[in-house]
């Protein structure tokens, strides 16, 4: 059961990267790494803790690289240069806390998107969005705190 749901995953989230991929103008055998070293048997978050060491022991399993064992990160499994920090969207992310960050990304609308700071009052927000519009800047979070509160 959980082998299935671990195959779905990584599934979807290597069609996802390819969709991006051939939407950055990248070749389609673009190979697709998804690393099984940091998957965690709950079926949790996909990462690397910070308190991860690496194993020492010298009949340790896990150091030997035995077949079934859990795998150990490694550099291989980073994404490469050219799609590193690409959301799903084709854009780059730009945390925004005021008006005045959006002067910024005028230039670079095509590459980065906006995204609102998590601590941002609902006012601001609306005038964050609105001059973002005019400035044709996409922004991830654009309906964060309005929906709520027109809801009240």
């Amino acid at each position: 059961m959980l082998c299935e749901m671990v195959y779905i995953y990584l599934r979807r989230r290597a069609s996802s990267k390819a969709g991006l991929l051939s939407a950055l103008g990248f070749s389609e055998g673009y190979p697709l790494v998804v690393s099984a070293s940091t998957l965690r048997r709950n079926g949790g978050p996909i990462c690397v803790k910070p308190s991860w060491r690496r194993p020492k022991g010298i009949d340790s399993r896990v150091r030997r690289k035995f077949k079934g064992c859990t795998l150990m990160p490694n550099i291989g499994y980073g994404s490469d240069k050219k799609t590193r920090h690409y959301l799903p969207n084709g854009f780059k992310k730009f945390v925004v806390h005021n008006v005045s960050d959006l002067e910024v990304l005028m230039m670079h609308n095509r590459t980065y998107c906006a995204e609102i700071a998590h601590n941002i009052s609902t006012k601001k927000r609306k005038e964050i969005v609105e001059r973002a519009a005019q400035l044709d800047i996409v922004v991830t979070n654009k309906l964060a705190r309005l929906r709520s509160q027109e809801d009240e």
